[in-house]
């Protein structure tokens, strides 16, 4: 939703630089990904490192406190009435 609000707002700033406004939203698409570096497990400490690495290269899924980095990508077309 931010993201979409910043494109209308630059929407309207390229509107009025054109001497116009903005009639109607054409289309508008949005799209996002959520990423997080995943954390290896290398609890099992009677391995060798070698071996410990081989063996324990699983994936898990923490549950902890901290941020989640979202990214949001928005297409805002617009149709803009210019003054003449």
């Amino acid at each position: 939703a931010l993201a979409t609000r910043q494109a209308m707002i630059k929407a309207e700033s390229i509107a009025q630089s054109l001497g116009g406004k903005i009639v109607r939203v054409v289309k508008t698409s949005e799209g996002g990904i959520a990423s997080r570096t995943p954390v290896l497990d290398y609890s099992n400490a009677s391995m060798s490192n070698s071996m410990m690495v081989a063996a324990k290269r699983s994936y898990i899924t923490p549950v902890e406190a901290g941020s989640l980095d979202v990214r949001s990508q928005v297409l805002l077309v617009v149709e803009i009435e210019v003054k003449r």
